[in-house]
C-alpha cells in the first residue's frame, strides 16, 4: 500500500522530472536523505544520524564527508560530550533545502489548483495537518 501511495505522489507532483535546484540534484539520494534529516531533526551524532537515515554508520560517516566537503553539513565537538562528533546543516545546506522546498511547494500548489476545488485543497491541508501531527509523536531511539 505504502509503495502505490507514493508512485502515485509522485506520479501527480512530477517529482521524476529534473528539479529546477540542480544543486540538490546533483546530490546522491543518501545525500538528500542526510541533509534532510539534518535539516528538520537539528545536529546529531554520526551514531544517530545513521539511525534516522537507516544507514550503516561508516556509509553515514561518508556520506557526511563528502556532504561538508561540498559546503553543506559542518562538524564539530558535541559541548554536552566531547567524545562525540556533532553534525550540523551549514547555512549553505539550509538555504539549498529551503530552496527546494520552495520550488516543491510551487508545483504542488499547481497541480492542486489546476485539479481540485477549493473544498478538496481544504480537506487535504486538514489531513496532511493531522498526519505531521501523529508523525510528531514518534520518537527514534
Amino acid at each position: 500500500m505504502r509503495t502505490i501511495l507514493i508512485r502515485k505522489y509522485q506520479r501527480v507532483f512530477n517529482l521524476k522530472e529534473q528539479s529546477e535546484c540542480v544543486e540538490i540534484m546533483s546530490l546522491t539520494p543518501a545525500e538528500r536523505k542526510t541533509i534532510a534529516s539534518l535539516f528538520y531533526e537539528g545536529g546529531q551524532t554520526v551514531q544517530m544520524l545513521s539511525k534516522l537515515t537507516f544507514m550503516e554508520k561508516a556509509n553515514a560517516s561518508k556520506i557526511i564527508s563528502s556532504l561538508e566537503n561540498k559546503g553543506f553539513v559542518e562538524r564539530s565537538v558535541d559541548k554536552k560530550d566531547r567524545r562525540y562528533t556533532l553534525v550540523t546543516i551549514s547555512k549553505q545546506g539550509r538555504e539549498l533545502i529551503d530552496k527546494f522546498n520552495e520550488e516543491g511547494l510551487s508545483r504542488i500548489k499547481k497541480v492542486l489548483e489546476a485539479n481540485l476545488t477549493d473544498n478538496e485543497i481544504v480537506e487535504i491541508n486538514d489531513c496532511a495537518a493531522r498526519i505531521y501531527e501523529i508523525f510528531k509523536k514518534i520518537k527514534i531511539d
